[in-house]
């Protein structure tokens, strides 16, 4: 593991173990099958808990006197394909023996007679509906194709089908399959009409957990989030994955975005000072295929307005009336491609480049971190296994053998030394721990730097992309196509000024 266990952590993983070693026992000797349940409040750290008992489960660990399951196959299954990447990468980012290779999506490609032992299979509900190349089975009926063997092939070429590879797997008696059920809280067998194969739908459930959010905090003396307490006192510039997402696309930070639409809703009182004091910051209202009111940045990119301000779209609506006066998200698009001239694009470019470059730099830089601490990992590892080893030896050699033994054990100097030697083990286990703690701290502080630099470099450039926002939104309002008034453009010569003569007593 990557990272050193909490206390709480620790008994949840150990509670684990004694559930996996009761399924393994029912399953090997009565073929029973066994389940349990870990539940812990959100960011507890039940994903890093669980690569905890992954690497045991395939690796085997004495620290917890667990041994490997070579024949083990996980399914982590979920009701969302973006929860499951999420998971993946938390498990990648906490496991110190599990690689990229082993934690495996089951994308519709997927085709195999078996899972594979030591891998970790991510699977949704949205791949196993009935139109899914999963699970397309083919019709008794049809004239299907047949190998040599006899062997009926699928539609789509299939040998099997995801139900045929997990009746494989659990009817090989060299595999052991084990289920995952990720946000099982969400009632996922309970949403299910088992006769019908349909849904059923669960309302209010987030609310529900919210109140069982609050109650833990509550009960275990925790200070709980602003946003928790009262809704209203919520952060505004919080984001939903879909607006992360979308400002990944664009290389930006979504709360420079959502504080640049919602500072634009605040200072204006019309649909024309907001249109106003969009375009001054690059972006350009007009009337999107299904919201009323989207705006389109100098990119072609399109935010839903009710969104990103984080109001009602009858508020949007109340305040900015009829969206039908506006341009069409693809004529406003055009109408940017035509004032956007080469010389102007080469600038954007240029700045997106130097990014790039930067970015890509502390990326070689993290990947060289992180393969160096993995590296000191393992020779610690390696070390303390090799000393483990011969301390243990030599804690053996203590103990007498024969009739000097048997007089000993007469004597209770058996006792003694044995009671010694646990109390040595117990001290160099603590040493041990003490050890990795120690590399892991000091890892921690490596990380936490290159961190600081990730940060800033990505608060650098939300910042340069603000100026450049703010650069191209003046400079299309000057280009052809654009009305400036005398009035306007006299204020605006008057403020260039007024500016440069406030630099020059500044300097002065």
């Amino acid at each position: 593991m990557k990272f050193t266990l909490k206390d709480y952590q620790d008994e949840a993983v150990k509670d684990v173990f004694i559930n996996l070693k009761k399924a393994q026992k029912r399953w090997r000797e009565d073929g029973d099958k066994h389940a349990f349940s870990l539940t812990a409040t959100t960011g507890a750290g039940k994903t890093v808990m669980a690569a905890a008992v992954f690497e045991a489960l395939f690796f085997g660990d004495d620290d917890y006197d667990f041994e490997p399951d070579p024949g083990a196959v996980v399914i982590w299954f979920s009701d969302d394909p973006s929860l499951n990447e999420q998971s993946r990468f938390r498990l990648m980012e906490a496991a110190d023996k599990l690689t990229i290779s082993d934690l495996l999506n089951v994308g519709n490609t997927f085709s195999r007679e078996k899972f594979e032992a030591g891998k970790i299979y991510f699977l949704n509900t949205q791949k196993l509906s009935k139109k899914s190349l999963l699970v397309r089975g083919h019709d008794t009926d049809d004239n299907a194709l047949e190998t040599v063997e006899g062997q009926k092939i699928m539609p789509d070429m299939r040998s099997h089908t995801i139900w045929d590879t997990i009746q494989n797997t659990i009817e090989d008696p060299d595999l052991t399959l084990y289920l995952v059920l990720d946000e099982a809280h969400r009632g996922i067998r309970d949403r299910v009409d088992v006769e019908k194969m349909k849904a059923i739908n669960l309302p209010h459930f987030k609310l529900k957990l919210r109140d069982v959010s609050r109650e833990l905090y509550l009960e275990h003396g925790w200070q709980m989030p602003r946003g928790l307490v009262n809704s209203i006192e919520r952060n505004p510039l919080n984001f939903t994955q879909a607006e992360w997402q979308q400002a990944k696309r664009i290389k930006q930070d979504p709360r420079m975005i959502k504080q640049t639409f919602q500072d634009c809703w605040a200072i204006s009182d019309s649909k024309a000072a907001f249109a106003s004091a969009l375009e001054e910051r690059g972006y350009y209202l007009a009337k999107g295929d299904r919201r009323g009111f989207v705006a389109v940045d100098w990119r072609g990119e399109v935010y839903a307005i009710s969104r990103w301000v984080g109001v009602k779209a009858k508020d949007v609506k109340a305040k900015l009336g009829n969206p039908d006066e506006l341009s069409s998200v693809e004529k406003t698009r055009q109408e940017l491609a035509g004032k956007f001239t080469d010389k102007f694009q080469q600038f954007v470019d240029e700045t997106i480049s130097s990014h790039d470059k930067a970015e890509q730099l502390l990326k070689k830089k993290c990947q060289t971190l992180a393969s160096r601490n993995r590296q000191e990992r393992a020779q610690l590892e390696q070390m303390q296994k090799n000393r483990r080893q011969q301390e243990t030896l030599a804690r053996s050699s203590q103990l007498p053998t024969g009739l000097k033994a048997l007089w000993f054990r007469v004597t209770g100097k058996y006792r003694a030394i044995k009671n010694e030697n646990e109390a040595n083990a117990a001290q160099c286990k603590t040493r041990d721990q003490s050890e990795r703690q120690k590399l892991i701290d000091q890892q921690l502080r490596q990380r936490r730097q290159l961190q600081h630099e990730i940060r800033l470099l990505r608060h650098q450039h939300g910042i340069r992309v603000k100026k450049l926002n703010r650069d191209i939104g003046s400079y299309l309002k000057l280009s052809p196509g654009h009305q400036i008034d005398a009035f306007n453009r006299e204020t605006i010569e008057n403020t260039d000024r007024r500016r440069r003569k406030r630099r020059s007593r500044d300097f002065t």
